[in-house]
């Protein structure tokens, strides 16, 4: 059976198949390539042939690359990013590190459409909305809007933010922090070779910006910008951002321009993205597992969001392999997903990480003072310790060893 996103290519109305993913991002994309590499006839559900502008996860590291590469689409992923190999750190008024770390630069919707283009050709790929879906524990059944019936042993949502099949599954979904973190984006009109750093995280400390930090790093022959804050989209700061947001930037880090000259935003439109807290209730069902952002979102200033979603999709294949070989997707089998440890601890930490993150900013209070007080000596001190550790030895300790 073709594997295409061309919704014109016939692929029959009626299918068995083992596996049906809904939804063809990161995640979904990924599930649909690591299990039809491993023998199992898939089939991919999206409502879009292509994937649209979407701003989100514009960077990741070495250890996601990984888990695409296990999945089959390493080379697909290699396609479609720019690489860099260290990162420079500025904490405290000062560059305190220059990490050496492999990590990658692209737009979000030009990465999900080379993966998608890497999917195996075994992969069926249906552009369609799902209009009917029932899971039991013996057989899932799925219906799209043009017709399209399908029979599977497992379905995997990978929806995204989209909550139509959470809908129509009867799952709840509750939101614990709205508008926990405003990411903000924009290409700058410098170019990478502008700068003395391969890529930059500028941390921005002071309470009374409300902010956490900003990243400057390469996609492409373009620099891009991405800035998270605790604010409002209808803030009056973000709309002043909106309009100039190097200025905005400038404001926040007035060091920036006497290290490393001034910057200038390309033109085209800013990025603005409200980040909502949001998490799963009755989730667990027979014939049916929820994955990455469909099952949690988590804060993106903590780099966690993919390496989440990738993990999913690394557990779930390892306790599928074991569901397959016996009758039945009982909510028991569905269960050891949910409670695999190791994607327990990485979703408790992506949260853990998320309030954190913004109480180390905005909390009041005694025991938040003291846990930034804290924060800040202890790192001061590790940065000064690796200073020193790195330092050549001078003559009077050469002579004296």
């Amino acid at each position: 059976m073709p594997n295409s996103l061309d919704p014109d290519i016939h692929i029959p109305t009626e299918a068995e198949v083992d596996v049906v993913v809904v939804g063809a991002g990161t995640a979904g994309t990924s599930a649909a390539s690591a299990f039809a590499h491993r023998g199992y006839d898939v089939a991919l559900i999206d409502v879009h042939p292509q994937h649209g502008i979407d701003f989100r996860a514009e960077k990741i590291g070495q250890p996601q690359m990984d888990y695409l590469a296990a999945f089959g689409l390493g080379e697909a992923a290699s396609r479609a990013v720019t690489p860099f190999d260290a990162v420079w750190i500025h904490r405290f008024g000062r560059i305190v590190e220059k990490r050496a770390k492999s990590e990658f630069g692209s737009s979000y919707q030009g990465f999900v459409n080379a993966l998608r283009r890497g999917l195996p050709p075994s992969v069926r790929v249906l552009v369609g909305r799902v209009d009917h879906i029932s899971t039991t524990g013996d057989r899932q059944e799925l219906t799209l809007a043009d017709g399209h019936h399908l029979g599977a042993r497992l379905v995997v949502v990978a929806t995204g933010l989209g909550d139509a099949v959470r809908q129509k599954l009867g799952i709840d979904r509750v939101t614990t922090s709205r508008s926990h973190t405003l990411a903000l984006g924009f290409d700058l009109a410098n170019r990478p070779s502008d700068f003395p750093f391969p890529s930059l995280v500028w941390n921005l400390e002071r309470p009374a910006d409300r902010a956490a930090f900003f990243t400057l790093f390469p996609i492409g022959d373009r620099m891009r910008a991405n800035l998270w804050v605790y604010r409002d989209p209808g803030d009056p700061w973000t709309q002043a951002f909106r309009r100039d947001p190097a200025m905005a930037v400038g404001r926040l880090a007035p060091g920036f321009e006497r290290q490393f000259g001034a910057i200038a935003a390309a033109e085209g439109a800013v990025s603005v993205r409200p980040i909502d807290l949001i998490e799963l209730k009755g989730y667990r069902r027979p014939g049916v597992v929820v994955i990455g952002d469909a099952f949690l979102t988590t804060c993106p200033s903590t780099g966690t969001g993919v390496d989440k979603a990738l993990c999913d999709v690394d557990r779930l294949l390892h306790h599928a392999q074991r569901w397959f070989d016996t009758p039945g997707m009982s909510a028991e089998k569905i269960g050891e997903f949910y409670d695999d440890p190791i994607k327990q601890e990485r979703d408790a930490n992506a949260v853990r990480l998320s309030w954190r993150a913004r109480s180390l900013r905005l909390d009041r209070g005694p025991v938040w003072a003291a846990r930034r007080l804290k924060s800040t000596v202890v790192e001061r001190s590790a940065y000064r310790l690796r200073g020193l550790l790195a330092r050549p030895p001078t003559v009077a300790s050469q002579v004296a060893g």
